[in-house]
């Protein structure tokens, strides 16, 4: 099984809906802030948002993304 995590900000309210062959399908944006340290300040500089669509099938779809383990 293949796993990403990426931790950001639902950008709307998540799109629930059945395939023609009634499995889960769920969409949704993401956005992702990010940030990078800079050595000659030595402070952490803010970057541009970064955006990301969703979409899951099946389970994982029919439970908005969250599955047990």
């Amino acid at each position: 099984m293949n796993e990403l995590t990426i931790v950001g900000n639902v950008t709307a309210d998540p799109i629930l809906r059945k395939s023609g062959n009634g499995r889960g399908v769920i969409r949704f944006d993401l956005a992702v802030n990010r940030r990078r340290f800079t050595r000659e300040t030595n402070q952490y500089e803010d970057l541009p948002p970064v955006f990301h669509r969703v979409v899951a099938f099946g389970p994982v779809a029919e439970t908005g993304g969250r599955q047990s383990r």
